[in-house]
């Protein structure tokens, strides 16, 4: 008896790990297929893209170009693991649009292949793995930050975020010490790309609590040190004014922040149902009635969450939403409104979709929940369509904010090189809406410079100079404006000036080498 028992319960063994194998096996191929179809989709779509306004500095500036150990001992959050997947794109094929881009979409590949995991790993059925996964890969707002070179920070902290979530999804029981080593080490990885790897602490915390009804454990010390070490480099970083250039402002009143972060939330929330308003950028909202549909999108997703509470994988998802947006609000980043920096907030409305319908388990039910994917398949090709053949997402765009200064400066910045008349016309306009648009005038006196108008040139080099002294374009263009008029001295002297305001600005530095033999 015992030894039959013995048979018997090795037979039974070896059957759980052969259908646990075939399991793995048909989750990955779950999994590949959704990386696949992004991939394929995008490829298709989206390519031969272009570089977009601040892709531009990774000419401009020499992003890309040139990695050294300052890269990563000067944070600035300035991002230097993203830097380093340009200098990889730059190496392979120059400064080739089409590489950077290429990086892009495996990026998002890959990302979508998570998602699908991780819902696969919390036990959901196949399809509705698939079904995560495609309906996050085609959603409207992750199209900006996949089509956009300079949003790569994005793509890469959410990699490392979604792999954090994937382990966590299938720990089974505590979460020991090595694991919480491993979501540390992804947490370093991510926040090397963007600070918005601090998500992937408020998942730690909440995946456990829903799935394991958890709230602390032991093995969350690790991470504590970690943490601290991050928000000091933050805070570190944010009083400097070289930071506070990219869109931080420590000096908004309680009020003020309060009321923009509001009006800011409710346009996230409107963008996660607004296929129609996806675009390179998004002026500041303010409170008011105009914001209702983004008010409605809230109270919505709050309905479901109340109607499904049952169902932990919606649960997730509106954790996962209000952790992203919450997240794009606490610093005070008020310069505008990106679709990118809520990139994973479409992670979890495909969850919250996935665990809806699979609440109702059924065929028509599962044909049903596969249109959601279709139709953002639609409008993802006919978006990247727009993004390929330039300046059509700008002109959306304008459309969209015909009274947008930087719109303006980005449809300036375009013509630049290809239409002087019409360079200049969005360029005037951009100052006429916004007077002190940063470079929007130095910009304008490069477009005059490059046409021989010195004078109109240098009014508009010194006007950017009054508004920003340590604008390091208009110091350049002064210096080449000098240098035309056999003022050596004089022009050495601003180059190196621009160079003060930004080590390793390329054009300055190639100027000064022109110069470096005159007397």
């Amino acid at each position: 008896m015992t030894a039959g028992r013995g048979r018997a319960s090795m037979v039974g063994v070896t059957e759980n790990r052969t259908a646990a194998v075939r399991a793995a096996g048909r989750n990955w191929v779950i999994c590949t297929g959704v990386a696949a179809a992004t991939l394929c989709l995008y490829a298709a779509s989206g390519l031969p893209g272009a570089f977009y306004y601040d892709d531009l500095l990774l000419t401009r500036d020499g992003y890309g170009t040139a990695v050294g150990v300052s890269t990563f001992l000067d944070y600035e959050l300035a991002r230097p693991l993203t830097l380093l997947t340009y200098f990889f794109d730059y190496q392979r094929a120059g400064l080739s649009p089409a590489a950077f881009h290429w990086t892009n979409f495996l990026i998002h590949a890959i990302n979508a292949a998570l998602c699908a995991a991780v819902v696969l790993a919390l036990g959901a059925r196949r399809w509705m793995g698939a079904l995560a996964g495609l309906s996050f890969a085609l959603h409207f707002v992750v199209l900006e930050s996949v089509n956009y070179v300079w949003a790569r920070s994005v793509l890469l902290s959410s990699l490392a975020i979604l792999a954090g979530l994937w382990a966590l999804a299938r720990t089974r029981g505590e979460l020991g010490y090595a694991r919480a080593l491993l979501l540390a080490a992804l947490f370093v990885t991510g926040f090397l790309a963007r600070p918005d790897a601090f998500l992937l602490f408020a998942f730690v915390f909440l995946l456990p609590a829903l799935y394991q009804g958890t709230l602390w454990q032991r093995a969350y010390l690790v991470l504590l040190p970690v943490a601290g070490a991050a928000v000091w480099i933050v805070l570190a970083r944010l009083r400097e004014p070289s930071d506070r250039s990219m869109g931080f402002d420590l000096g908004y009143s309680p009020v003020q922040w309060l009321a923009s972060a509001a009006a800011a939330g409710l346009k996230y929330f409107e963008l996660l149902i607004r296929p129609d308003l996806g675009s390179i950028y998004h002026p500041n909202p303010e409170l008011g009635w105009d914001l209702w549909p983004g008010l409605a999108a809230a109270l919505l997703l709050v309905a479901l969450l109340i109607a499904y509470r049952s169902q932990r994988l919606v649960l997730l998802g509106g954790g996962v939403i209000a952790s992203v947006i919450g997240f794009s609000l606490l610093v005070p980043n008020l310069e505008t409104v990106a679709d990118r920096r809520i990139y994973l907030a479409a992670f979890g409305l495909a969850l919250v979709w996935s665990g809806i319908f699979g609440a109702h388990p059924g065929r028509w039910s599962v044909a049903l929940a596969f249109l959601l994917p279709a139709s953002l398949a639609v409008i993802a090709a006919q978006r990247n369509l727009e993004w390929r053949q330039p300046p059509r997402i700008l002109e959306r765009a304008e459309r969209i904010h015909p009274r947008s200064g930087k719109v303006q400066l980005l449809l300036g910045e375009y013509h630049a090189s290809r239409d002087f008349g019409l360079a200049v016309r969005h360029l005037k306009k951009a100052v006429a809406l916004e007077p002190r648009l940063r470079d929007a005038r130095a910009l304008l006196g490069n477009v005059y410079l490059d046409r021989g108008l010195w004078a109109a040139a240098e009014q508009e080099f010194r006007a950017e100079l009054e508004v920003r002294p340590h604008s390091p374009y208009a110091l350049n263009g002064v210096g080449v404006l000098e240098f035309t008029r056999g003022r050596f001295d004089r022009a050495r002297a601003f180059f190196q000036e621009a160079l003060r305001a930004q080590p390793g600005y390329e054009p300055a530095l190639q100027n000064l080498q022109l110069i470096a033999n005159r007397p």
